[in-house]
């Protein structure tokens, strides 16, 4: 396993081999279910007509099967309580980078009810919010 974008030796291969879990087979069982055209967007962009560029579009992806599969965060819905206030900031996590870099990635779940809910939801950006409130430059700021 070389080409992940996240994990390491023992998320991939020594942990889950100390769970039994087959991570090649996991990985073509998720590929198989979830390899779905409605579960992608496309964007083309290119100096040739819009004719011609569709015809391409058409030519190379008309072949991506549609399954109509709801999306893999919809299993999760209901089945994760959500975050109580009152004790969600109760802990702190020292965390040991394992490269030299200046940045962070924070990411949560968002629930949603509904396809139109995830859209709606998505659509507001809430991580410019966030990266509005985390990288202002202003007295008392963060930074």
């Amino acid at each position: 396993v070389t080409k992940f974008g996240t994990g390491n030796k023992f998320t991939l291969k020594e942990g889950t081999e100390k769970k039994n879990i087959n991570l090649r087979a996991e990985l073509l069982k998720f590929h198989d279910r979830y390899y779905s055209a409605n579960m992608m967007t496309l964007s083309v962009c290119g100096r040739e007509s819009l004719d011609t560029l569709q015809q391409l579009v058409v030519d190379l992806f008309s072949n991506v099967p549609n399954k109509d599969v709801p999306p893999p965060e919809a299993a999760w819905a209901g089945k994760i309580p959500p975050l109580a206030v009152k004790g969600s900031a109760t802990g702190a996590y020292n965390v040991v980078p394992v490269n030299d870099e200046r940045s962070v990635v924070l990411s949560w779940v968002v629930p949603y009810t509904s396809a139109e809910n995830r859209r709606r939801r998505i659509d507001c950006k809430p991580s410019l919010i966030v990266g509005a409130l985390l990288g202002g430059e202003s007295k008392g700021s963060l930074l």
